[in-house]
């Protein structure tokens, strides 16, 4: 069963998750472009997993943050 959301409803499953502080606000936004593309790209749906995304994908605050994790 499917069910689409939109960049509002992506952005509240991480609220109703309690994972507020995990992505900003333009994070969430590009994570949500970036499923759409591969959806639309693969032609395939994905499951919006909260917690596996909160577990795969970090945001950083600049490019030397990244660095030094790296």
């Amino acid at each position: 069963m499917i069910i689409k959301i939109n960049k509002y409803s992506f952005r509240q499953a991480f609220i109703d998750a309690g994972k507020t502080t995990q992505f900003s606000y333009v994070g969430l936004q590009n994570l949500f472009d970036w499923f759409e593309l591969c959806e639309d790209g693969m032609d395939l749906d994905i499951e919006l997993d909260v917690v596996g995304i909160c577990c795969e994908f970090t945001e950083y605050e600049d490019l030397d943050e990244f660095h030094n994790e790296y």
